[in-house]
């Protein structure tokens, strides 16, 4: 990242507190922001995001949009059902505990179980209001991070 030291011998105590303190900033707010579509329930809304970023790993070139995306969407048929122990060990959580919330999202329509294991987000979820106002959202949090950033170059970029 521009103007942080990539080796760790050459960053300074006040640069990593720095941005450890935006890094938990950042945290904080896109928790409020993600978790709201859920009624502000961090573990579902945690829950929802290992299944759909889960569905689409193999689709996904790290830091670079993909063009099967329509509209920054996979269509469905491209997506691979996730496990329940897939979501369990993506978030660190016990089984039963990640079975209970996938099971919430599919009752609740957020998420569309396949075949007798596997469960997927569907493009129609990832289109809805709820969805498109968290992106939009989630926009703002991450210009806040970014400004942050850029207003503390004289912190970041010091030997």
């Amino acid at each position: 990242m521009k103007g942080i030291p990539q080796d760790p011998a050459l960053r300074t105590p006040v640069q990593e507190r720095f941005l450890l303190r935006l890094g938990m900033d950042y945290f904080l707010r896109q928790m409020a922001v993600l978790s709201a579509p859920f009624d502000g329930d961090v573990l579902l809304a945690a829950t929802f995001l290992a299944v759909c970023q889960g569905s689409v790993r193999h689709l996904n070139e790290p830091l670079r949009p993909s063009p099967l995306a329509v509209d920054g969407v996979f269509p469905d048929g491209m997506r691979r059902p996730v496990t329940i122990a897939s979501v369990a060990r993506t978030l660190g959580i016990p089984r039963e505990t990640a079975r209970r919330y996938v099971h919430r999202l599919i009752a609740s329509g957020h998420c569309k179980a396949v075949g007798a294991r596997g469960v997927t987000v569907p493009a129609e979820v990832l289109r809805s209001e709820p969805i498109n106002r968290l992106a939009r959202e989630h926009v703002e949090v991450i210009a806040e991070l970014f400004e942050g950033f850029e207003k503390n170059q004289d912190v970041l970029t010091q030997a």
